[in-house]
Parts: structure tokens; sequence; C-alpha cells
């Protein structure tokens, strides 16, 4: 399909396809609904970040000389590599730093002993752990941590679904719709010169 419709708007359509899942989700999150909608919002995001990378990919081979397929291949699964550490990482930061600062201000985390209080400020499954443990009047940290979480994870959603519109504003703007044809000899390399060539050469 990429072939008849170019790179570009695929790659485009497949990056909106995941920043719509992704806004999809956040409301979900917020407005809790049947286990098959989230599944149906994660195959979504699924299907248009594979959709986006056969497309990209293609773009960066299909350019490049045989010669330089290797090349191409390392520099495409390395910025891919990159890619999705940084997304993990600034995503799961933000994540964090949104539970952290809603946890702050949880007056059930306030009235925990200091241990106790670090290991539900924490983490969600930490505030689950000190929760079991307090029994019945843990509900109101059950409480307050899932709410944190849920507001944390929306707003961390959006900056990805951001993210992704923005990978696909790029896509239509820079990126070429049909890779340029490759040149077949490297520039700077020395002809090849064959066996009747040199016989040619001998004989004048």
């Amino acid at each position: 399909m990429s072939h008849l419709a170019g790179a570009a708007p695929y790659s485009a359509r497949s990056c909106i396809k995941g920043a719509t899942s992704r806004a999809e989700k956040m409301e979900r999150a917020e407005n809790p609904q049947p286990s098959v909608t989230p599944l149906a919002v994660i195959v979504t995001m699924g299907v248009g970040m594979g959709l986006a990378m056969a497309p990209a990919t293609e773009s960066i081979m299909g350019s490049l000389p045989k010669a330089k397929a290797g090349v191409g291949s390392a520099v495409n699964d390395t910025t891919r590599e990159v890619g999705g550490a940084l997304g993990v990482a600034i995503l799961g930061s933000l994540l964090a730093a949104g539970y952290h600062s809603s946890m702050d201000a949880s007056a059930a985390v306030q009235a925990l002993p200091g241990p106790a209080a670090a290991t539900a400020h924490d983490s969600l499954g930490g505030a689950m752990q000190v929760a079991a443990q307090l029994g019945p009047s843990g509900s109101s940290l059950v409480a307050d941590a899932t709410r944190a979480f849920v507001e944390a994870m929306s707003s961390t959603v959006l900056v990805g679904a951001a993210v992704a519109a923005a990978g696909a504003l790029v896509a239509l703007i820079w990126l070429p719709s049909r890779a340029a044809s490759p040149v077949d000899e490297l520039e700077g390399d020395e002809p090849t010169v064959t066996l009747d060539d040199e016989l040619t050469l001998a004989a004048d």
C-alpha cells in the first residue's frame, strides 16, 4: 500500500492512528470501560506504530546503493532503538513526576510514618502494599494512589499523543513519498576494469 500512496502520507496516517489511540486511552483511564475497549485502543496503537515503521524503513533503504545497505540498516535500527529508549525514559519520568506530585498532597500519605510514607509515595505498587498492611483504614490511601496514577497517566498519554501528531506532521513535510533512486556506483570509486578491457589496452 505504501508503494501506491507513498511513504509520507502512509506514515503520517499511521502516526495519527497512534496519537488517536493515546487520546482514547486517556479518556478510558478517566472513564473506566469494559476490558475489550482498552484492548481495542492498544491494538489500534500497535497497528499504527507497525504501519509507520515499514514505509519509513523503505524510504531509508530504498534510497541507498547496495554497497551501503548494511550502513543504512544499522542507522535505521539505531534510530529506532534510541527513539524507543528515549520515549520510555521521558514518558516514564513524566508519569513518575505526576504521580509523586499528586501524592505530595495526599492526606493519607502524610498520616503515615516515614518509611511507609516513602514507599507509598514512590509508586502505585508500593502504595497498594502499604494499604494492604493497614487493612480497612488503607482505603483512603488506595483511592488517593489510584487517582494520582490515573491523573499522571492521562497527562503522560497526552504528551505521547502530541509527539505522535508532531511525527505525522514531520512525515508529511519532510519524508519523501517515494525513495530516491539509488546510485549504482559510489562516488569516488574507481571504474571496474574487466579482462576484455585489459586485453584491448594490451593490443593497443
